[in-house]
């Protein structure tokens, strides 16, 4: 149950970490995606027409200029983690990208992918992608918090009952779905 002490506890505790003069200021919460985009010298658009509806984004390079496009129509918190996995691709498997990698919806699942540009990345790469852009948008150190404060002592086959209101509390802190918070702490409760 969502309560002021732990609206209250969470404010504080961000606004530790976001004081933390070791942490950049991309880096502070809510994280500035798009900054750390900028850094590694990708072109963003944001608001791409041109892909399919079925498509959440891509990161292609052209003229030997890597650029992430991001499906125009999508939610905000859901183009940011969409940003997030498609750096990911660009951090992780930049050598498999080639002519760009592209990640659609496919049926219900929690984070949806399929590649149609690209069969040298696979699920492994689209997974590691996956966890990459949850970790960057709501940071070990936070999440590890969280789970400690308000989640340790939820067995793990109890995790499904994580209170909506408190999902949708952290989603708005980090500025990410209510699944990417639920993804990042249900992974923590099957790893205790």
């Amino acid at each position: 149950m969502l309560t002021q002490e732990k609206i209250k506890t969470i404010n504080k505790q961000i606004e530790s970490f976001n004081s933390d003069p070791n942490n950049l200021p991309e880096d502070k919460i809510p994280v500035n995606i798009e900054e750390k985009i900028k850094k590694n010298n990708i072109e963003l658009n944001k608001y791409c027409f041109d892909l399919g509806d079925d498509i959440l984004g891509e990161i292609k390079k052209e003229n030997g200029k890597f650029i992430i496009n991001i499906q125009a129509r999508d939610h905000y918190y859901r183009k940011r983690f969409t940003m997030g996995h498609e750096l990911a691709h660009f951090i992780k498997h930049k050598e498999l990208i080639g002519d760009g990698v592209d990640d659609g919806k496919v049926g219900n699942k929690l984070y949806r992918t399929m590649y149609r540009k690209n069969d040298k990345i696979t699920s492994k790469e689209e997974v590691e992608a996956n966890r990459y852009s949850a970790e960057l948008l709501i940071p070990n150190e936070l999440a590890n918090f969280i789970y400690e404060s308000f989640f340790k002592d939820i067995k793990k086959e109890d995790s499904l009952d994580i209170d909506i209101n408190f999902l949708e509390f952290l989603s708005k802190k980090f500025q990410v779905s209510t699944a990417v918070v639920s993804f990042r702490i249900k992974n923590l409760i099957k790893q205790s």
